[in-house]
């Protein structure tokens, strides 16, 4: 038993630091041998409304509740992990992982200004700010807690001005890329349907820190959402596959999403 909850807490790093438990999306994109997305491209032709599509992906999204289960390949195996994600407009949103019959393994909620990682297993708490670089520091892949927050809306993490359109393709798609000092990332939009198709990170030598991709589309009240998401880290020496069993939009959610902390728990604060 020990060793299973080694596995599930593991697995709960690696999806936290990804933020990728479940993403409004759409149809998965082939990806070529270096990681790259491939297409035929044609002229770069740019256009105001191709300009919008990543600001408004998560557009008339209020309330979103998914859930499901988790399997993972590679350095350990797991099956059938549940998982429920609950999101409030941009303000709140909570990801609860469960263990062995049910039983609540650990539980996320954060907010733009505080979060609190209670991992129950283990009897212990983070909590604090959720921008804390501190916090970066201790998560296996380069992803804060805000950016959790807009990859479960299905937005590009941080500010969706800093893509820069790639070029035109014949198969409908836009590919837009944000580099840095520090990587790169791509996100390839469906712009008809404005809906994010794939995210990838690199860092600076070009080695792949996450793939995601998506699949089984659906529309949930008239909102294409994605029950099948693959990720992919660590240069795809682990892969996850989420599968939603359950997707409810903008419908009222009548949880308190925040987590009540047992007084006993060992406690880490992130400033």
């Amino acid at each position: 038993m020990k060793h299973h909850h080694n596995l599930i807490l593991q697995t709960l790093r690696v999806v936290l630091a990804t933020g990728l438990v479940t993403i409004q999306a759409c149809t998965t994109p082939q990806t070529t041998s270096n990681n790259t997305t491939p297409g035929t491209h044609a002229q770069d032709v740019s256009t105001s409304d191709e300009q919008d599509v990543l600001a408004s992906l998560a557009n008339g999204v209020s309330t979103l509740t998914l859930s499901g289960t988790m399997s993972i390949d590679g350095t350990m195996s797991l099956s059938g992990l549940p998982f429920l994600a609950t999101m409030v407009e941009r303000d709140s949103f909570r990801i609860t992982m469960s263990g062995p019959m049910g039983i609540t393994a650990a539980r996320l909620f954060s907010t733009p200004s505080y979060f609190t990682l209670v991992n129950y297993f283990e009897q212990s708490v983070m909590d604090g700010n959720p921008a804390s670089k501190e916090l970066a520091e201790k998560l296996p892949f380069p992803i804060s807690v805000p950016e959790i927050a807009s990859l479960i809306r299905g937005e590009v993490p941080g500010s969706p001005a800093r893509f820069t359109r790639q070029s035109a393709r014949t198969d409908g798609l836009i590919l837009y890329r944000a580099g840095g000092e520090g990587g790169v990332e791509f996100a390839l939009i469906d712009a008809q349907r404005r809906v994010l198709k794939q995210y990838q990170r690199k860092n600076a030598a070009g080695a792949l820190l996450l793939n995601v991709t998506f699949d089984d589309i659906r529309s949930v009240n008239g909102r294409a959402i994605a029950h099948a998401v693959d990720v992919a880290v660590d240069e795809k020496r682990q892969s996850m596959q989420f599968r939603i069993d359950k997707a409810a939009v903008n419908e009222p959610v009548q949880d308190r999403l925040s987590v009540d902390i047992p007084a006993s728990f060992r406690r880490t604060t992130f400033r």
